[in-house]
């Protein structure tokens, strides 16, 4: 019981408040902040060299994960589905009906009709949704690069069909 690594010794608890108590003297005398002994980084020539090894890891993380054209291609396609939609929402938002049919209901024969100001509501929601997948595909490339690439080729195929299937519905409001 007296080998147990937890239990502190009544020597050592001394030496620590004899520690403590010299540490305050010393700030009492000198009036400055209490040294706790941080080396400072700006001086120490080991824990620059540290540093920068750190970041030059980072960048090298990031680089990889940039270095493959499906990311590029996916998250340039992601920006110009969310650009494409503001766009047309933005040029013709005064042409479009207040009210349009978007859904058929089989039960009453008839089409669901929705306002107009759920047309940026639906482009936020677009773009928050791409804004997810791509942040967890970044996370997703740290353990599993494969994956990650897959992700971006549905994101690239989810993409151009996206904006196949917004200029065919938008062209339909247009119309209508």
């Amino acid at each position: 019981m007296s080998n147990h690594p937890l239990k502190i010794k009544h020597n050592n608890f001394k030496l620590v408040r004899q520690e403590v108590q010299e540490r305050a003297i010393t700030l009492s005398n000198h009036g400055n902040q209490l040294d706790i002994g941080i080396p400072d980084p700006k001086l120490n020539f080991v824990q620059r060299a540290k540093q920068n090894i750190v970041r030059t890891k980072n960048v090298q993380e990031i680089d990889s994960y940039w270095d493959s054209m499906l990311t590029i291609a996916a998250i340039m396609l992601s920006l110009f589905y969310v650009g494409f939609m503001i766009f047309f929402v933005v040029d013709y938002y005064n042409v479009i009906s207040d009210t349009f049919p978007l859904f058929y209901s089989q039960a009453t024969k008839s089409w669901q009709m929705y306002d107009k100001e759920s047309i940026p509501l639906f482009i936020i929601v677009t773009g928050g949704i791409l804004g997810i997948i791509i942040r967890l595909n970044h996370i997703t490339y740290s353990f599993d690069k494969r994956l990650s690439k897959m992700i971006n080729v549905s994101l690239i195929i989810m993409n151009l069909l996206g904006v196949i299937a917004f200029t065919e519905i938008f062209s339909l409001l247009l119309i209508y």
